[in-house]
């Protein structure tokens, strides 16, 4: 059967032996975040007291997508999520603390780990796991600037994205970084 992203996993039967993955067409900017950063996402939401299924449709993302990393949602709707999650539950570093609650083994990480257990120092790790930043997002690109005094500094380049917000960014960088 050939594949077409529109179409609904549920509406394809997988041949056996395969599992079937979800895959959601991009955004109409074109860019995406993968779904595995969104890990624990309902456990999350839950703890604070709110209903995490309708935040997902009020920002416009399937339901289903937090357990099938490999989906793709849209980078503008991941930032409305967040900002929705501050907002109903009143704690303005929402995406930070989901952030830093996932779990010990990081499922939103990926290769990008396996990047960190072999580098010594946070700059060369950014400049390796920038090769395989892509394919957990085409919104943004790490890089590093030297600051001039031993250190770096980590900038993330918009590659034709909206402008993250505020809750987006920080859940980002403190998952790419915890």
């Amino acid at each position: 059967m050939p594949f077409r992203p529109e179409e609904p996993a549920s509406a394809r039967a997988p041949a056996k032996g395969y599992v079937a993955v979800m895959i959601r067409r991009r955004a109409r900017d074109g860019t995406f975040m993968r779904a595995s950063i969104m890990s624990g996402f309902y456990e999350f939401a839950q703890a604070l007291g709110a209903d995490p299924a309708q935040m997902l449709a009020r920002a416009g993302i399937d339901p289903a997508a937090p357990g099938a990393p490999d989906t793709l949602v849209p980078f503008r709707a991941y930032g409305a999520l967040l900002e929705t999650m501050a907002e109903e539950t009143g704690r303005a570093d929402a995406g930070l603390e989901w952030a830093l609650d996932g779990p010990a083994h990081f499922p939103c990480c990926g290769p990008m780990l396996l990047v960190a257990a072999t580098t010594p120092t946070f700059g060369e790790w950014v400049g390796r796991a920038a090769a395989y930043w892509r394919l957990h997002t085409n919104a943004l690109s790490p890089r590093t600037i030297d600051d001039g005094a031993g250190g770096v500094i980590l900038r993330f380049d918009r590659n034709g994205a909206p402008p993250a917000r505020r809750q987006q960014m920080e859940h980002i960088f403190a998952a790419a970084t915890r």
